[in-house]
């Protein structure tokens, strides 16, 4: 639902990110994943695809791939991460639940 989604630069900014929301209540408990540095863009925005797979056979090897999919955007033009912008999760999280809360987000099937 886009809560607890925030975007830090070094482990000390996690570390007081997390103490700021009181994460550490239950022991500390998170996911990381690393920014990609160079993202692919469309018209200056931020995407993401999800591709869906069924993977009916291990052996031999058997996947089928959905016909349809998702691609999700931001709605704030991408700009480089720095100090002064990181804090505008909706130029460089493609999160369905933060985006669809702006002025820009359009919803198209």
């Amino acid at each position: 639902q886009g809560h607890g989604i925030f975007i830090v630069r070094t482990r000390a900014d996690l570390e007081v990110a997390m103490a700021a929301r009181g994460v550490y209540e239950a022991g500390p408990r998170y996911v990381c994943q690393l920014y990609v540095a160079h993202p692919l863009t469309c018209n200056g925005y931020k995407f993401d695809l999800r591709v869906y797979l069924v993977l009916s056979s291990l052996c031999p090897l058997e996947v089928r791939l959905a016909r349809e999919g998702l691609a999700r955007f931001c709605t704030v033009p991408y700009e480089a991460p720095t100090a002064t912008n990181i804090a505008i999760r909706t130029g460089h999280l493609t999160n369905y639940a933060l985006n669809s809360k702006q002025e820009g987000f359009a919803r198209e099937q």
